[in-house]
């Protein structure tokens, strides 16, 4: 019954288009570490294709290094925020119950808490939602980080989209731990 409502709530075409042998689908793969801090890469990031963001990552005040580009937005319920609407909110689901919120909050508003509080409604162009496949999931945790961890993390799982989905995948220095661990 959830996965008949969830297609009730969100649209179901392909946001990708059909593929341009003629054309480099360009993607930056952004994090939200800090390690961009000082950096200047800005205007670098901002001239991608597809710029991909991962879970809070600001870009208010740190435009000079981080860009304000944002295509595609990929956070769990526990890090949502409310997008653009030009952004593609990309649902990453740990849990079934994140299948459960993403519906609430794009409708009823019923689920406020997951095991942490959770957005009540998501201001989103339900258009631009979509769900990363947890089938996806586990390829990615089987193949690449072999059950090393409980789960691969949020920004790993964007990485092996990006290098699935895009031509060109720039992550280099814009991604992963700073020098504290975060």
């Amino acid at each position: 019954q959830l996965d008949l409502f969830l297609f009730q709530v969100i649209p179901g075409k392909s946001p990708y288009g059909s593929w341009d042998p003629g054309r480099c689908l360009r993607c930056a793969v952004v994090g939200n570490s800090g390690n961009l801090r000082g950096a200047g890469y800005g205007p670098t990031i901002d001239g991608h294709d597809h710029v991909m963001r991962i879970n809070l990552a600001p870009t208010v005040r740190f435009e000079e290094d981080a860009g304000s580009r944002t295509t595609h937005h990929f956070m769990y319920p526990e890090s949502a925020k409310n997008l653009a609407a030009n952004v593609s909110f990309v649902l990453v689901p740990f849990k079934t119950l994140d299948l459960v919120w993403i519906t609430s909050a794009l409708s009823t508003g019923q689920i406020r808490f997951t095991y942490a509080p959770v957005k009540q409604f998501l201001r989103v162009d339900k258009d631009k939602v979509q769900i990363f496949n947890p089938a996806f999931f586990k390829y990615v945790h089987d193949r690449w980080t072999r059950h090393h961890g409980r789960y691969p993390s949020t920004g790993m799982l964007v990485l092996f989209f990006a290098l699935h989905v895009c031509d060109e995948v720039s992550q280099r220095l814009w991604f992963g731990a700073d020098g504290r661990g975060n």
